[in-house]
């Protein structure tokens, strides 16, 4: 059956050690196991420390809420049912099943793994990946204007307005993202 396995604060500890350019035995020491283990842990992963493995956010789905609706679907369930049964909204459910489907159906593992991932996977920001939207960005930022607002995000006017620039704003005294000499044109 084997030995059960370390907690995570050991391993830490070792390979904390081993960073600080202790040997394997003196690492080994300090984390309270023995040279064999730690050798183990350093063939396993290749002789760096291991990434850190994150919780999944509760918003995800988890493996055992897929393979409930792999068992949903193969029971014939419809999505109105199966959501109710693990209490998550029916879009989530038919989102999940419309993404995952292959040619042999929904399959609970490979949704998982295909999950893991797409979480995974690096994204370089909106403004990198967009060199015209990052020069209109930075014009309007050189002119004083929020971010918010140079996004094209800013509220519905309530009060009176006037022109300024590109947009409508409220009323104020002077227009800010103009030099004074312009407001009284607006």
């Amino acid at each position: 059956m084997g030995r059960k396995p370390k907690p995570a604060e050991v391993r830490a500890v070792f390979f904390t050690a081993r960073a600080s350019g202790a040997t394997l035995r003196e690492a080994a020491a300090a984390a309270g196991v023995c040279r064999t283990t730690g050798h183990y842990w350093l063939a396993q992963s290749g002789g760096v420390r291991p990434r850190v493995v994150r919780a999944r956010p509760p918003l995800r789905l988890s493996l055992d809420e897929r393979e409930a609706i792999s068992r949903g679907l193969a029971a014939r369930k419809t999505f109105t049912m199966i959501a109710a049964e693990l209490g998550r909204a029916v879009t989530t459910i038919t989102r999940e099943v419309a993404r995952n489907s292959g040619p042999n159906g929904y399959r609970a593992v490979r949704a998982d793994r295909f999950a893991v991932a797409r979480t995974a996977r690096p994204r370089a920001g909106k403004l990198a990946d967009h060199p015209a939207l990052r020069a209109v960005v930075e014009d309007k930022l050189t002119l004083c204007c929020r971010p918010g607002r140079s996004a094209g995000t800013s509220r519905a006017p309530t009060r009176t307005t006037r022109r300024c620039g590109s947009r409508t704003r409220r009323s104020t005294p002077h227009c800010s993202c103009r030099p004074k000499a312009f407001s009284a044109r607006s």
